[in-house]
């Protein structure tokens, strides 16, 4: 009879006890090794090895061929993507270098040509303030000479109206007062 003490929390709370005898246990023969019982094992380990075999191993086999042949496709095509990666990345270094040196190009030929319009447009507004500058030196050639045509003009109907007066207090026949008149308008 064995006594089996029950715990809950850590404290004893009932006595079991089973009525089952020594002779009720199964008695070793020799060593401890009962061949019945390891042959009954032995062809129950081997049909549940042999339904594993039929219906799961080759399952999990071919599962695991599967995923072997997915990572080396896997692997070859990170190797192939690295590959594609590196002619990229060379295109692209080659790419970029031409496009630098054409925009270093185009820079200088816009400087250049940026150059060459200022140049011309400096000529031109030289060319411009030239002909504005000779052209208002004529104009005001012909300003002045206007202007000295009639001051010259004005002096002359002033002098004209002074000795008119002048004159005409004084008894001179008429064309003794245009001869006085003639001389004294040729010396001014």
């Amino acid at each position: 009879m064995f006594d089996l003490n029950v715990y809950a929390a850590g404290q004893k709370t009932e006595q079991v006890s089973t009525n089952m005898s020594d002779s009720d246990l199964p008695k070793p023969t020799g060593l401890g090794f009962d061949v019945s019982q390891f042959v009954f094992y032995l062809v129950c380990f081997v049909i549940a090895l042999v339904i594993l075999q039929k219906s799961l191993f080759s399952k999990i086999t071919l599962a695991l061929t599967e995923r072997e042949n997915r990572i080396k496709n896997a692997e070859l095509s990170v190797k192939a993507l690295e590959e594609e990666i590196n002619n990229a990345e060379s295109t692209k270094q080659k790419i970029i270098t031409a496009a630098q040196e054409e925009a270093r190009k185009i820079k200088q030929d816009a400087v250049e040509s940026v150059s060459d319009e200022k140049q011309k447009i400096i000529d031109a507004a030289n060319y411009m303030g030239e002909q504005i500058l000779s052209d208002s030196k004529v104009k005001s050639d012909q300003i002045l000479k206007q202007a000295q045509q009639n001051a010259q003009s004005e002096s002359v109907k002033v002098v004209e109206a002074i000795y008119k007066k002048s004159v005409s207090n004084l008894k001179i026949d008429q064309t003794t007062q245009d001869q006085v008149l003639s001389q004294i308008l040729k010396s001014i």
